[in-house]
């Protein structure tokens, strides 16, 4: 297999975690979202997701403040919410309003779930260690709801340079591991569905973007692409 030098600039493309997610929080009875995809799975029992996000962001003054948050996976019908959601601040704008989208009250935390959205996650903030030096929360997932009408929800991950992928084929193989039933489950993204995002509308740079993403690359702590600016 022939391979050629990648840009260590654009290596994040090809380990970007999935799918993106819309992350909520609540504050003082104003509810926000924003778009991530830096997110990793730490532990299976008591559920532990490691995520970062922003200082430049409204939501990280939120989680931090209040401790709690909801992890929303849209699909692909919510491609267009999820990159505008990504491109402007919960300062100023009523997400939820603006992309026509449907707060529901959890049942753990505060923070509003997503109607539309095929699953949430209710998370409380579970260690703050290295939130200071790289912006990363680690939370607990304390309730979990899905679609169970949702059998192959096409959800949607990031690759850089404003390309979505969409999850495809699903592959079973015969596994030992925890919580699988003797099957490893995995859809394969980008198998069937390739989504490039229309550059009209959104910021200068990468045609995904979020406000001050050229001020997230001069913090190489912050995550600019798929964050909600300031």
């Amino acid at each position: 297999m022939a391979k050629r030098s990648c840009p260590l600039s654009k290596a994040y493309g090809l380990l970007e975690p999935g799918p993106v997610v819309l992350v909520t929080t609540a504050r003082k009875g104003c509810a926000n979202i924003m778009t991530m995809s830096w997110h990793t799975m730490m532990e299976f029992e008591p559920p532990l997701v490691g995520c970062v996000i922003s200082g430049r962001n409204a939501s990280f003054d939120t989680l931090r403040a209040t401790k709690e948050c909801a992890i929303n996976i849209p699909t692909r019908e919510l491609a267009k919410q999820v990159v505008g959601i990504g491109n402007c601040s919960g300062l100023t704008v009523d997400k939820f309003a603006k992309f026509g989208l449907t707060p529901v009250k959890g049942s753990q935390v505060q923070a509003p779930l997503i109607a539309e959205c095929y699953a949430s996650l209710e998370c409380r903030v579970a260690d703050t260690r290295l939130v200071n030096r790289y912006n990363f929360f680690i939370l607990e997932v304390v309730q979990a709801w899905v679609d169970a009408a949702a059998k192959n929800p096409q959800t949607l991950h990031h690759r850089g340079n404003g390309v979505l992928v969409v999850a495809g084929e699903t592959v079973r193989v015969r596994s030992g591991m925890k919580g699988s039933a003797g099957v490893f489950f995995c859809a394969v993204t980008g198998f069937s569905v390739g989504f490039r995002v229309p550059v009209d509308s959104l910021n200068a740079g990468h045609p995904i973007q979020a406000e001050g993403h050229h001020e997230h690359r001069k913090n190489h702590r912050s995550h600019g692409e798929f964050q909600e600016g300031v």
